[in-house]
């Protein structure tokens, strides 16, 4: 996607589009956001940052606050996730503590 959301969700994030109005935003200003997305490159390249400033951005223009990001690094393939042992790992840790972010 060439640090770039994927289409689906470019879709998803089309339609939020009506809440930028100063009419509908207060429907959902300070509610609270988190972004899961896999990437075709490593977790750790400074180039992924331009795809976590589009969500930065994004969530400030609609007035949510950005509670955390989780970015899967080098999964190219369908089930590529569930072979990184490490991944599942922080999946599994925050479905156990998702409370603290939703209270």
């Amino acid at each position: 996607y060439w640090w770039g959301v994927p289409g689906k969700m470019k879709t998803f994030i089309d339609r939020l589009y009506f809440y930028h109005s100063s009419h509908n935003k207060k429907l959902i200003a300070g509610k609270k956001a988190m972004v899961f997305s896999p990437m075709n490159m490593n977790s750790d390249n400074p180039r992924i940052d331009i795809f976590k400033n589009f969500y930065d951005i994004l969530f400030d223009n609609l007035d949510l606050k950005f509670v955390g990001g989780y970015y899967f690094g080098n999964v190219n393939e369908k089930g590529a996730l569930v072979k990184r042992s490490e991944y599942m790992e922080q999946i599994n840790d925050l479905g156990k503590n998702l409370n603290q972010y939703f209270d």
